[in-house]
C-alpha cells in the first residue's frame, strides 16, 4: 500500500502542486 501511495499519490500531488504554482504565478503577474 505504501508503494502505491508513493507511486500514484506523489505523482498526483506533484501535478496539482505544479498547477497551483502556475496559477499563483499568473495571479501575481497580472494583479487587479
Amino acid at each position: 500500500m505504501q508503494n502505491l501511495f508513493h507511486d500514484g499519490g506523489f505523482s498526483s500531488m506533484g501535478m496539482s502542486y505544479r498547477a497551483i504554482e502556475q496559477y499563483e504565478k499568473s495571479f501575481k503577474d497580472c494583479p487587479e
